[in-house]
């Protein structure tokens, strides 16, 4: 959108004409030169700036107004497709032919998308539990029992349980 203008040199120019009233408000440098007409200059700047800053004000209003507007009826739009497709589906069912007629003029794709479920923390009791479970069989297979083993390996150094 656009901004409120806002110029340097109309306010450098009224700093110079403050500087030049100072000295001599009558003074003329001829060639049409002179503080009255500095002055004047400055007054068309000044009325042509408000006069811009006043449409800006007033136009950034009404698109304001109307971007809420296209948003209200985008909505309404949006929530009267989504009834239609639920009545679709009421009328004549999600496995029925019409209503993947209807999915497929809309294009909605018949995949979907599943997010990954999240990994479960490390704290949950089933980690725990898992954690526990894999620290008796790695016992298992790292000190067996003696008397389950009759002390024969399995070819790999480990001893075989029965």
């Amino acid at each position: 959108m656009f901004r409120e203008f806002v110029s340097k040199s109309l306010q450098k120019a009224q700093r110079y004409l403050a500087g030049l009233n100072y000295l001599n408000p009558t003074l003329d440098f001829g060639n049409g030169i002179s503080i009255r007409e500095f002055a004047l200059k400055i007054e068309q700047m000044q009325a042509k700036q408000a006069a811009h800053n006043a449409l800006v004000a007033e136009y950034t209003e009404q698109l304001r107004a109307s971007r809420a507007e296209l948003k209200q009826l985008e909505q309404g739009l949006t929530q009267t497709a989504h009834r239609i497709s639920s009545m679709i589906v009421v009328l004549y069912g999600k496995d029925s032919a019409e209503y993947k007629l209807f999915v497929d003029a809309v294009g909605r794709s018949k995949k979907t998308v599943k997010k990954p479920a999240p990994a479960p923390e490390a704290n949950t009791p089933m980690n725990s539990e898992g954690q526990d479970l894999m620290k008796r069989i790695e016992m298992e297979i790292v000190s067996p029992d003696p008397q389950t083993t009759n002390g024969k390996t399995n070819g790999n150094g480990k001893v075989a349980t029965l």
